[in-house]
């Protein structure tokens, strides 16, 4: 879930787990100290220019068993700590993504014993990515001009 607010109100966004179709498998290395596990996907996006597929690698652990990753890549069943983005050939749209982008945890740090004050937010501010979307568009400030 992801924290969002909008005029003065705070939202717990759920993420879409299932839209990446993730493909996990037996390949495996060593991240730090973690065992890690790779999986892949693929994401497709109608361009001005035509389809632009980016091709998604991400290595995960399940020894830290929270489902976050880089860029809200969700649906791993442990802490991503490798993620690489690339586009799938030279006539792709964004040149960026042709290269390549990884992004990785550099340092982490884990404290059991530390508490943690975790305050409960209404169970009505807790919504899906389309349900948060659809309440913008009703809260939205209708603005009009005066003449």
């Amino acid at each position: 879930m992801i924290k969002k607010s909008f005029l003065g109100s705070e939202y717990l966004v759920r993420g879409d787990y299932d839209k990446y179709n993730w493909k996990v498998t037996n390949e495996t290395k060593k991240l730090s100290d973690y065992l890690c596990r790779k999986a892949l996907t693929k994401l497709s996006y109608k361009t001005k220019s035509g389809m632009f597929t980016l091709n998604i690698m991400a290595w995960f652990t399940n020894q830290v068993p929270t489902p976050q990753a880089p860029k809200d890549y969700l649906g791993l069943l442990g802490l991503t700590l490798e993620l690489q983005e690339c586009a799938d050939s030279i006539h792709d749209a964004n040149s960026d993504y042709i290269k390549g982008r990884t992004y990785y945890v550099s340092n982490m740090e884990l404290n059991s014993e530390q508490n943690i004050d975790i305050k409960l937010l209404n169970s009505k501010n807790i919504l899906t990515e389309d349900e948060y979307k659809k309440s913008l568009k009703i809260k939205k400030p209708k603005h009009r001009l005066r003449t």
